[in-house]
């Protein structure tokens, strides 16, 4: 091979022997040093109990008949509390006790991701000469057994302090609900 013909392959194979590479382009390139990455804080356990509590009754009556041709009301009464939202809450761990027992720390009941709950509070089927009276009553009944907490609940399930406890069904003439007795959630468990 000629020294004309010997400088023309060298060109065209590089100096690294592999044809279209150049000895810069066949060595990969260092990374740069990479900075620490931190790790994404957790998500702040909500710290407040949701507030402004508000209720009131949903009423559904329909008139049929009853056995042997009788007139009946079919009737229910819906009881429905009604918060303000908790900044940093994803959802809302719910809790029912009887007024028997509350229990401390227990599981939440039910979640909700909105800001409200409704629940039956008393329904039935009456005369109707005696529907008031059954409601009335249904509803006085209720209140005295049933109670309900509500905690605001963070992204990674912690819960922040809950409602103090609201019999069901009671609904005062400015919808504000009386808180009966504190609510023991420790703050931080899990609601699951």
């Amino acid at each position: 091979m000629s020294r004309a013909g010997a400088v023309l392959l060298v060109a065209v194979l590089g100096v690294g022997g592999t044809a279209g590479c150049t000895a810069a382009e066949s060595v990969p390139p260092v990374p740069p040093p990479s900075a620490p990455t931190a790790s994404p804080a957790p998500p702040p356990v909500p710290a407040s109990a949701p507030g402004d509590l508000r209720v009131a009754t949903v009423e559904t009556r329909e008139d049929g008949v009853g056995p042997g041709g009788a007139p009946v009301v079919r009737w229910s009464v819906d009881w429905e509390l009604r918060w303000a939202a908790v900044p940093g809450a994803a959802s809302y761990a719910v809790r029912y006790a009887s007024a028997e027992g509350i229990p401390a720390g227990a599981a939440a009941d039910e979640t909700t991701a909105g800001t409200s709950l409704r629940v039956t509070a008393a329904a039935g089927t009456s005369s109707p000469q005696r529907h008031a009276t059954e409601r009335d009553a249904g509803l006085l009944l209720t209140s005295s057994q049933l109670l309900v907490s509500v905690g605001a609940v963070g992204a990674d399930g912690s819960e922040g302090p809950a409602t103090g406890w609201v019999p069901v069904g009671d609904v005062p003439a400015d919808g504000r609900p009386v808180t009966t007795l504190p609510h023991e959630h420790a703050p931080g468990e899990h609601a699951h």
